[in-house]
């Protein structure tokens, strides 16, 4: 049974989420005189699961397509396999009331993954980047184009298919996850937005 804000939302790449901490640092510190950082608290509120040090935001996109193993080589360590960018919302802009927080992490908003072998990570684990990618092909979830575009730099059009693929969405998980969908309006909701 899904249970979070996001699970109603079905693709592979939404089970395990992660983040750089290194990336977020050093964009936040670097706009408003790092008055966005000190308003964060901590990087935990951007609601990534995982959060890595010593990886940059760079880095870390680059394995999009490819498996991670938390742990020694030798290990039998936890394993995923990353499908996508996992772009900043405005609902986590809103809930941590930091105006300017979506654009600004836009392209280091960390990346989804899906679970391939489960386990515990430690923290200060290493991870490992893996030539063996399982056969997996990257599933964004039918994602349109737009969505990965910055907010800003979207065109109408692209607005407008966006605002037409979250009608669809609705009209299905009304169908197909009521209490879901019914889940993720009051989290919009809580923070003034509408989903």
């Amino acid at each position: 049974k899904h249970i979070g804000t996001y699970s109603v939302l079905d693709e592979p790449g939404r089970q395990l989420t992660l983040i750089s901490a290194d990336g977020v640092e050093k964009a936040l510190s670097s706009l408003s005189g790092g008055k966005m950082l000190e308003n964060l608290k901590s990087i935990g509120n951007l609601r990534r699961n995982v959060v890595l040090r010593g990886i940059s935001a760079d880095e870390l996109r680059k394995t999009i397509g490819k498996v991670i193993q938390f742990g020694e080589e030798s290990s039998n360590g936890p394993q995923v396999f990353v499908h996508r960018n996992c772009v900043p919302c405005m609902y986590n802009e809103r809930k941590n009331k930091i105006p300017g927080l979506m654009e600004c992490l836009w392209e280091i908003g960390g990346v989804s993954c899906e679970v391939i072998r489960g386990g515990t990570i430690q923290v200060g684990e290493t991870i490992l980047l893996l030539d063996d990618n399982h056969g997996r092909r990257i599933d964004d979830g039918g994602k349109l184009d737009a969505f990965y575009v910055r907010p800003k730099a979207r065109s109408a059009k692209q607005v407008k298919e966006m605002m037409e693929g979250k009608k669809k969405s609705k009209e299905i998980l009304m169908e197909t996850d009521k209490e879901g969908l019914l889940r993720l309006q009051a989290s919009y909701e809580s923070v003034g937005l509408k989903y």
